[in-house]
């Protein structure tokens, strides 16, 4: 390789680090997208037929309503939410924050929004997109 071979080879791999460094910028240290997003799962009771409840006392906000990062195991059934930067998806209006202890995440209703009202709009949101339901035994309908 010549001295010029070399440069040319020094000058690529510079350029190749810097594109590295510019794209690890943009992705945050799980490795996904820049933009926050977690998925939350709100733990459910089961009816006898396994399939999950979906009333609103199942997601009662009192303040807030709590899920988790990952489903609870004190529940055969769970919903998840997507959080995406602090904006519930499907919830305008809702707020979603990690919250002690650690794994533990609080969703909270618009100000002024009576808790019935706010468990009543979860339960909703549930019950019409229930590719959220894990497990898959537990989608209510199927």
């Amino acid at each position: 390789m010549t001295h010029q071979d070399m440069t040319g080879f020094g000058r690529n791999l510079l350029l190749i680090a810097a594109a590295t460094v510019a794209l690890a910028s943009c992705t945050n240290i799980q490795g996904g997208p820049a933009e926050d997003t977690v998925i939350v799962y709100r733990g459910l009771d089961a009816r006898s037929n396994g399939k999950a409840k979906t009333s609103p006392s199942q997601f009662r906000f009192n303040p807030d309503m709590s899920t988790f990062d990952a489903p609870p195991g004190n529940k055969p059934c769970a919903y998840a939410f997507v959080v995406t930067d602090g904006a519930v998806q499907g919830l305008p209006g809702y707020t979603g924050a990690a919250t002690p202890p650690p794994g533990h995440w609080s969703i909270n209703a618009p100000v002024g929004t009576p808790p019935n009202v706010a468990a009543a709009a979860a339960a909703t949101y549930a019950t019409a997109n229930p590719n959220g339901f894990t497990p898959a035994a537990c989608v209510p309908g199927t």
